[in-house]
């Protein structure tokens, strides 16, 4: 009957559509990846010719800056490393009801001295009675930290960081906007490809990582677009049935 076909239809559009959704999140980790091996097989070399240079000279010969261009590339191995670790874990296929104003509220906690340091205002405009998202808490937490730690190292001498919660249309929006000088639009292109940063200290993988887990849950997140300085980053993530 009418019922019965309607019901098949949206059960096979849901089956589409999550197979594009894993469509889209295996190509993104597919280039991840790829990124992870030329990232990774970089400071390796390093590592190789300096011990190569190491086992031709004497003790005496072996300099600090040697040994500290060794721990630099290890920390950044480290770094790597830990971050994938982290998206690796099995935790993200974890779905379960996520109260977004409340892991959001204690993740901007633990910024707060950081933000006061720095002279950065915190704001929060958060839609009270806001329908839970399916997800995993930990790492929704990752992917509002990394977002909120970017905008504060974008502010380092004094600001402010908004913090906003929305629901529309079966959807809930977090959103992120700080008084930054913004990113430029030979950067927004790149921003969230594996390994694109615009610090010299930075990985590169915090917005690329921040894209595969809001994407694994069905969502999405960009950067809005802005005719004035400062960045606005949105999560959107569709709410738990």
């Amino acid at each position: 009957n009418l019922g019965r076909s309607l019901k098949r239809q949206r059960l096979d559009q849901e089956r589409l559509r999550e197979g594009l959704r894993r469509s889209e999140h295996l190509a993104g980790l597919g280039k991840l990846l790829a990124g992870v091996a030329h990232e990774v097989r970089n400071p390796l070399a390093g590592l190789r010719s300096t011990v190569q240079l190491w086992q031709r000279l004497p003790d005496t010969a072996r300099t600090q800056g040697s040994m500290e261009a060794v721990v630099q590339a290890v920390d950044r191995l480290n770094e790597i490393v830990t971050r994938l670790l982290y998206f690796s874990r099995a935790d993200r296929d974890e779905r379960q009801p996520v109260p977004i104003n409340e892991v959001l509220s204690e993740t901007l906690k633990l910024l707060e001295a950081q933000a006061a340091n720095q002279g950065v205002a915190l704001e929060f405009d958060l839609q009270p009675e806001l329908p839970d998202v399916l997800g995993s808490a930990s790492a929704l937490r990752q992917v509002f930290l990394n977002l909120a730690t970017n905008a504060l190292q974008a502010m380092p001498h004094g600001g402010q960081l908004r913090c906003r919660t929305r629901y529309e249309l079966r959807e809930v929006e977090i959103l992120f906007a700080d008084t930054g000088p913004g990113v430029s639009p030979e950067d927004r292109q790149h921003l969230f490809e594996p390994f694109f940063t615009t610090g010299p200290e930075g990985t590169g993988l915090g917005l690329a990582l921040c894209r595969e887990i809001v994407v694994h849950y069905g969502g999405q997140i960009d950067l809005m677009s802005s005719d004035g300085p400062g960045a606005s980053f949105r999560v959107m993530l569709p709410v738990a049935d």
